[in-house]
């Protein structure tokens, strides 16, 4: 069942960092490279994201993977302002995905897809850090 009440504080922690960064939704969209149809929708309350997009927001805000499910869950918004290293790369050679590229997959296909499994994968690490630490 949905938590409405965590998700109208996630989406409004959202719109308190564009408002501080003095961006708006199709700005959000441009930094995200999420649909903006998808991003007006989340912040105007019409309908919840999927975890691929809250990956590009996260990451385009700065924030670390899984922030806005945890704010979701009752979890604390990070301090308006004050990106917390969701954009940061990590030691190299920890968190890489290697996979071979089908060869009827086109370059630009198969690096969405990468992106798409990578942001799932840092969710799925991040909840399980927060249920282990429960």
């Amino acid at each position: 069942m949905p938590n409405d009440e965590g998700r109208i504080r996630a989406r409004l922690a959202v719109t308190a960092e564009l408002a501080h960064r003095e961006w708006n939704a199709a700005r959000l969209a441009s930094h995200s490279k999420a649909d903006p149809g998808t991003i007006g929708d989340f912040l105007a309350g019409k309908r919840w994201i999927k975890l691929p997009t809250q990956g590009k927001i996260e990451r385009a805000l700065e924030w670390p993977p899984g922030t806005i499910s945890s704010i979701e869950a009752g979890g604390e918004p990070p301090a308006i302002g004050q990106p917390v290293g969701g954009d940061q790369q990590d030691e190299p050679g920890i968190g890489t995905i290697k996979a071979r590229k089908p060869a009827n997959m086109s370059d630009e296909d198969f690096k969405r897809l990468l992106n798409e499994y990578r942001e799932e994968i840092e969710w799925k690490l991040d909840r399980a850090a927060r249920e282990r630490d429960e």
